[in-house]
């Protein structure tokens, strides 16, 4: 995903593979702080070289991650870049012909319910309703449910999301470290999605507004 500076910029071609062409993104911040936007997508999506800590999560799982995240900040630009990403992938998926936005996007949707906001009632309803849901995402890729139900109740600071999730997790996972790397992994994808989200939404706008007579 290069879309900070050169990489959070919207698109007006893409070639085959991932290359992007973009145009000229609007740059509030200057290109310093672009530029460690950038770095910090390297170390979330593509790692570093010599890295002594490595990832738990596959490249494809922290796309799916960074899709559910774009689409529940209903960040357009974000949504774009990481669904070509997620089909570039799919090529040498086991499963190519799984409906991975259908799910995601459904995943999202469940994923907009607060427990602060309704009856323990409901609650429980959804709880029940989510299990039912879940079979249909962990059956092609397990513990994938728990790790996007991690990232937006990291996002949104949701104890009762994050508390679901990481018990979900330990359950599904008896290495505690490799429980701890995974959940550490998720989280990194949240911290660098909320600062690309952010500047891809509000910066145009922004700018425009500058330059009102």
């Amino acid at each position: 995903m290069v879309y900070i500076g050169k990489i959070l910029a919207p698109y007006t071609h893409v070639t085959e593979g991932t290359e992007m062409k973009p145009t000229q993104p609007p740059n509030l911040q200057g290109n310093t702080f672009l530029d460690i936007l950038q770095e910090l997508h390297q170390a979330v999506f593509k790692s570093v070289p010599d890295e002594t800590d490595p990832f738990i999560l596959t490249e494809r799982r922290r796309e799916y991650v960074a899709y559910v995240l774009a689409m529940y900040y209903d960040c357009g630009v974000c949504e774009k870049f990481h669904s070509r990403k997620i089909q570039d992938l799919q090529k040498t998926s086991q499963f190519p012909n799984w409906k991975w936005r259908t799910k995601l996007d459904r995943t999202v949707l469940f994923l907009q319910t607060d427990k602060r906001y309704v009856s323990e009632r409901l609650w429980s309803e959804w709880l029940a309703a989510w299990n039912e849901f879940v079979g249909s995402i962990d059956k092609y890729h397990p513990n994938l449910s728990a790790e996007l139900l991690l990232a937006v109740g990291i996002a949104r600071k949701d104890r009762a999301l994050m508390k679901l999730a990481v018990r979900t997790l330990r359950k599904a996972i008896v290495d505690k470290g490799k429980v701890r790397m995974l959940v550490r992994d998720v989280d990194r994808v949240v911290v660098f999605m909320k600062s690309a989200t952010g500047k891809n939404r509000t910066d145009a706008y922004l700018l425009e507004l500058l330059e009102e007579e």
